[in-house]
């Protein structure tokens, strides 16, 4: 994808590697069997001109679902690490409280607890020097403090009640404590949701269909965006043209639309379709549009430091940007 968007004349700053990159879920060593060269690759993506972001979770596993060749079945190497540090979320007997989730079975570093906190920056610090430093971004998945079972003890003692959210706001302020001391707040945090008010990381709108359905479509998307606004999330993107199914070139065209137009503009989806693949004038359209969103970056970045110090977010809903018309107030499309 990265040589396709150059040959097609296509701007871009990074590239995300999402699920799943490892030999098992969170222990940062890169899958040789999809990626036989790893360093390479990497050196070549940064000749290219990008920037790497690669797609985490809170999950050490102590069993993993090989959905893809090269990624095994056992315990993450790191989960027996985390355990004899305490660094996990605790069950019944004080044994690390396993959850079922969609890559496996694992438990989740406890964030309440410092010495974990910097075991974590640890595991993230192990793909600092790839590729000459071209990992600057990470997509910090699965945040949800809903994943936690009766019992779950953290190490400064918070009740469960209260970790439901906080659990979210501990894991993303410790990916910003890495994005802003070790990598010198060169880099960047790209949340799913769940996220706090008023983040200043990006916020990905979450699995939307690639579809014109009110339900889970684009113009869901729209109001996702006006929401996430009017909730203090500054930063937030969603991906063009759907992320399960597959986009018409319509859709696709309509949605390249909105996404330049956004904060964030990401294109990506389950069908693994890029925009050469939507014939000439969807490509047309997706380079014209993308160029569009990266000659707007002088006015994006303005208004991230008026969000850093006023609280305004990028993208504004019609209320709040006409505040003197009472008919933006019921303007919702």
């Amino acid at each position: 994808d990265a040589v396709s968007l150059r040959r097609h004349g296509i701007p871009g700053s990074v590239i995300l590697i999402d699920s799943p990159w490892e030999t098992a879920y969170n222990d940062f060593t890169v899958n040789e069997v999809q990626f036989s060269e790893p360093e390479k690759m990497f050196l070549r993506v940064k000749q290219l001109g990008f920037y790497v972001a690669l797609w985490l979770t809170p999950f050490i596993n102590r069993q993993n679902k090989a959905d893809a060749p090269g990624i095994h079945e056992w315990a993450s190497p790191n989960f027996g690490e985390a355990q004899a540090a305490n660094h996990l979320v605790n069950g019944a007997g004080g044994r690390p409280q396993l959850v079922s989730w969609w890559k496996g079975q694992g438990a989740r570093v406890d964030f309440t607890s410092t010495a974990a906190r910097e075991w974590w920056k640890g595991q993230l610090n192990k793909t600092r020097h790839w590729g000459n430093g071209v990992v600057r971004a990470f997509k910090s998945d699965d945040g949800e403090g809903g994943w936690f079972q009766a019992g779950a003890s953290f190490s400064d003692g918070s009740p469960l009640w209260k970790m439901r959210n906080r659990y979210s706001v501990e894991y993303l302020a410790t990916m910003r404590e890495y994005v802003e001391t070790t990598l010198a707040a060169t880099g960047a945090c790209w949340h799913a949701p769940p996220s706090p008010a008023g983040s200043l990381s990006y916020v990905w709108a979450g699995d939307n269909e690639a579809s014109f359905s009110p339900r889970n479509g684009l113009p869901t998307v729209l109001r996702a965006g006006q929401s996430a606004a009017a909730s203090g999330i500054f930063l937030w993107g969603h991906d063009v043209g759907g992320y399960t199914g597959t986009a018409s070139k319509e859709l696709f065209m309509r949605w390249t639309q909105f996404g330049a137009l956004s904060p964030l503009m990401h294109q990506f989806s389950m069908s693994n379709l890029g925009p050469w693949d939507y014939g000439e004038d969807g490509l047309t359209t997706y380079r014209t549009y993308a160029r569009l969103h990266m000659s707007l970056f002088p006015y994006r970045y303005a208004l991230c430091h008026e969000a850093a110090l006023k609280g305004y977010p990028l993208l504004r809903p019609m209320a709040l940007a006409f505040q003197s018309d009472a008919r933006a107030a019921d303007y919702t499309e």
